[in-house]
């Protein structure tokens, strides 16, 4: 397998970029981010998720938030970490959404550069950095996973420094510093930034340099051990599809977005890849094997992998990204199909772009009357919000109500009950630990006319509904006065006059 230790190698693309494949690369990097930059309110399940944690440990001592009545930080060094304490570094820079909008902007600033960097590295034009940002339209992205996506931006740097830089103690210092920094965005991408150094140090000549590159490995893999042993222990069974649904969940759980139609045009994308990438094998056209065999290998073993296991979901179809890029790498491009495809990315980008906006713009009328009642709710309140249906205005996979309620408590300060918290996310990754009952967990009912909330004013200082919910708004109504009503949003509590 080649590539290990060699110098950056040219490939046939000798001519310089000229300004047209400039502008396509420039205007593939603006639109991908339009789908999180132009709503008022970024869509994403784990967005204000992120951002909460991301303003408790900005604004912790603030005493009007009264974040500390409710939480503790808990610092040691667990995956995750790294993305919020970007975020809140954001927070203490920007407003919260603008901090939110900015880690975005930074992603795809960061996964532009690091492609560049790795692309330099294995001897191609640099423009074709275009072909990596299909990655931005991701489910990963719009699900706003923010600590994944960060592990993947590191991973361009990585493979860029294991090829283009000969061996030795600085390059073995630097290689260690991206993996601890992969870790602290997400496990998953820890542990293929750990295989991926051992698959380039097996044939290492000199043994003193093997071992230099092996010693890399120690900081990350101890801090993966760390949190192994510390998480806490999963009950949950695996859960698997058959041979098929495991193929369908792999692509999917990679290419779902807000629109239905960006997803199959991304699912046609895929496809093209895949049959350039065979056409270069059988052709001889591959510069680096060894990159080769670590994409085919993530790809194998995310298809074996489960699609949830115990706290942690979408286990196997996390692979996809780092194999993707892997593999992009390898090709020894020919000029003419690298310019088509480099043109139909491109186009994939400004329509997938187009439909996932105009998605997320459709959602901004409900989500700012959800938001209309912020004024009444007194700052460091405790905070229940019950929503008939996460799935109001959006699609079943990427939630445009699932966590926008976080606001409430963003811009107010307080709580409420679901939080990337322990005890209520129990991934073992959370700084954060909340300090009210266990039994303050109801987010929302899956049944909610059946369910009971009579005494919820014992425990919350606020009760905010979306949705029609007429047997809850009944009952809650018996014990706590409604403050504020706007279309499908109703909020119980204290009276903005006590």
């Amino acid at each position: 397998m080649g590539g290990s230790s060699a110098g950056p190698q040219h490939s046939a693309l000798e001519n310089p970029d000229t300004p047209i494949w400039t502008v396509f690369s420039l205007v593939g990097s603006i639109v991908v981010l339009l789908p999180f930059v132009l709503p008022a309110i970024p869509v994403g399940s784990d967005a204000c998720k992120h951002l909460m944690v991301a303003r408790v440990l900005a604004d912790y001592d603030n005493p009007a938030f009264r974040y500390f009545d409710y939480f503790t930080i808990h610092w040691r060094p667990v995956p995750t970490a790294l993305a919020d304490l970007l975020l809140a570094v954001f927070v203490k820079i920007f407003s919260p959404i603008a901090a939110l909008k900015a880690f975005f902007v930074a992603i795809a600033v960061g996964l532009w550069l690091s492609s560049r960097f790795y692309l330099g590295q294995v001897g191609q034009h640099r423009f074709a950095v275009i072909l990596l940002l299909p990655l931005l339209q991701s489910f990963w992205v719009f699900s706003a996973f923010l600590p994944f996506i960060g592990s993947i931006v590191l991973y361009p740097l990585l493979l860029g420094l294991l090829i283009g830089f000969p061996p030795g103690v600085t390059k073995s210092a630097w290689l260690a510093l991206i993996l601890v920094g992969m870790y602290g965005f997400h496990i998953v991408g820890a542990v293929i930034g750990c295989f991926t150094v051992l698959m380039f140090a097996v044939k290492l000549e000199r043994p003193r340099l093997l071992w230099y590159q092996m010693l890399s490995i120690v900081p990350c893999a101890g801090l993966i051990a760390y949190y192994e042993i510390t998480k806490p222990r999963d009950t949950v069974s695996p859960m698997f599809y058959g041979p098929m649904g495991q193929i369908k969940s792999y692509v999917a759980f990679n290419v779902w977005s807000l629109s239905p139609t960006a997803t199959w045009l991304f699912v046609a994308v895929l496809v093209f890849f895949a049959f350039a990438f065979l056409w270069h094998v059988r052709g001889g056209r591959i510069v680096y094997w060894r990159l080769i065999f670590i994409s085919l290998l993530l790809v194998i073993v995310g298809l074996l992998m489960p699609y949830q296991m115990g706290a942690a979901t979408y286990i196997g179809a996390r692979t996809f990204p780092f194999a993707f890029i892997a593999a992009m790498g390898a090709l020894k491009w020919n000029e003419r199909l690298l310019r088509v495809s480099i043109v139909l990315v491109c186009i994939f980008l400004v329509i997938s772009s187009a439909l996932n906006t105009s998605r997320a713009l459709a959602v901004q009328t409900s989500l700012r009357v959800f938001l209309s009642g912020m004024a009444v709710v007194k700052p460091g309140s405790n905070v229940l919000p019950i929503i008939e249906d996460l799935s109001y205005g959006g699609n079943s996979y990427i939630q445009p109500f699932d966590g926008v309620e976080d606001l409430y408590n963003i811009y107010r300060g307080g709580a409420n009950p679901y939080v990337f918290a322990v005890p209520f996310v129990g991934t073992g990754g959370n700084l954060l630990r909340a300090k009210y009952a266990p039994s303050l967990i109801s987010k929302y009912s899956a049944h909610p006319q059946g369910v009971d909330y009579r005494g919820l004013s014992k425990d919350y200082d606020y009760i905010i509904c979306w949705g029609q919910l007429p047997t809850i708004k009944r009952a809650i109504a018996t014990e706590a006065p409604l403050v504020f009503e706007n279309g499908l949003l109703s909020i119980y509590g204290k009276s903005p006059k006590s």
